[in-house]
């Protein structure tokens, strides 16, 4: 049995795989022999460029011959090999391609939301900034006038103490004329004409001492001295008729303050349980004598005229 030499072997060898570069795409080419002088073990294996790996094992080759059939047939078990890594890489490239168009649709359908969202942001971001706008504007207006209001309230405040500060100066004023009237009032017996004025206007036309058209026609005619007994006269003759005369003693007891000042008039005095003394006393009874049981109306003095008290003993 003849065993190739090293050189010869090699070099067939090298042309075949020349032969097979040539056709096929491979990547990698490993070959392993085991040698003395003369080769014993001969290993070729290849990688293709798609990742597939064939291999084949050579031992104690008869000749060249029978070298180049086993290459022979490696390189068909490598073209098989690299028909059905072409077939896969076509089926690869075509799913590649389909999902680089899937891929492209929907990036350029993404990127359609994205410029619409864009427009979107964009237009809102607008309308915000506006809208910021216009409230900063009413917020300043606002501010404005408010500082207006307060600067006029201010103002209208400052008026106002100077009107309080008015009307209490005024008030003051008003209180002392007031006083100033009631003082007037007083010393022209207004209060007292006006009582007088409110007796019944029978008796003030009956009662003709007294002129009561005029303030002043009534201070002409209402202190004079014989006033007060002619009062005392119809305040007696009423109570002896039974008429009423409340208001009438009240007035005569207003108007006697101001005879007393002038003339020294003395008033009267009596009360229930005292005695009955007929020189300052007049009984509207029957008996002459006894205890006072009611007291009608005081009398008074003017010097040695006596206006006697009017009472009941019965």
């Amino acid at each position: 049995m003849k065993v190739l030499k090293k050189e010869k072997a090699f070099m067939k060898l090298f042309k075949f795989m020349q032969k097979i570069y040539k056709k096929h795409r491979v990547k990698r080419t490993r070959i392993m022999a085991e040698h003395k002088d003369k080769i014993t073990k001969l290993t070729v294996s290849f990688e293709l460029e798609n990742g597939q790996k064939q291999s084949e094992v050579f031992v104690r080759q008869k000749d060249s011959e029978e070298l180049i059939e086993k290459l022979s047939s490696l390189e068909e078990s490598i073209k098989g090999l690299d028909s059905s890594s072409k077939d896969h890489l076509d089926k690869l490239s075509k799913e590649f391609n389909d999902k680089e168009k899937r891929l492209k649709d929907e990036l350029s359908s993404k990127e359609k939301e994205l410029t619409e969202l864009k427009t979107e942001y964009k237009k809102k971001q607008e309308e915000l900034e506006s809208s910021l706008k216009q409230r900063e504007k009413e917020l300043d207006d606002t501010i404005n006038f408010a500082k207006l209001k307060k600067k006029e309230l201010d103002e209208l405040k400052t008026s106002l103490a100077q009107k309080e500060k008015e009307l209490e100066t005024k008030n003051k004023s008003l209180k002392d004329q007031e006083a100033k009237f009631k003082e007037l009032e007083k010393e022209a017996n207004v209060s007292l004409y006006e009582d007088y004025k409110s007796l019944p206007s029978d008796f003030r036309k009956r009662f003709s001492y007294i002129n009561d058209e005029s303030l002043f026609s009534f201070n002409a005619t209402a202190f004079a001295r014989v006033i007060l007994g002619s009062l005392h006269e119809y305040i007696k003759e009423d109570l002896k008729n039974k008429r009423e005369v409340t208001h009438l003693i009240k007035f005569f007891d207003e108007l006697f303050s101001f005879h007393q000042k002038i003339y020294g008039f003395e008033r009267l005095k009596c009360v229930v349980g005292d005695s009955f003394n007929q020189k300052e006393q007049m009984n509207l009874g029957t008996k002459a004598q006894g205890n006072i049981k009611e007291v009608y109306f005081l009398g008074f003095k003017d010097k040695n005229q006596t206006y006697a008290c009017i009472v009941n003993l019965d």
